[in-house]
């Protein structure tokens, strides 16, 4: 998606939640692909997860992470 200037102003200006909110908006009718690479915190993910909507389209998720934790 194209974004401009005052929309990437916007979404430095979000709130966790706000964005999070955005994400899923964004992607509720999609079949997306997210890769994130290197996870140090398990807050991160859930933050993430929590953005993503499982709208059984054959959506998928790769993350990478050196914590066992948060694998």
């Amino acid at each position: 998606m194209p974004t401009t200037k005052d929309e990437l102003e916007m979404l430095e200006k979000m709130e966790t939640e706000d964005l999070e909110c955005h994400l899923h908006e964004l992607l509720k009718e999609s079949r997306y692909l997210v890769v994130i690479d290197d996870v140090w915190d398990t807050d991160a993910w859930e933050s993430l997860r929590r953005a993503l909507p499982d709208n059984k389209k054959g959506s998928r998720v790769i993350i990478t992470t050196r914590i066992k934790l948060v694998a």
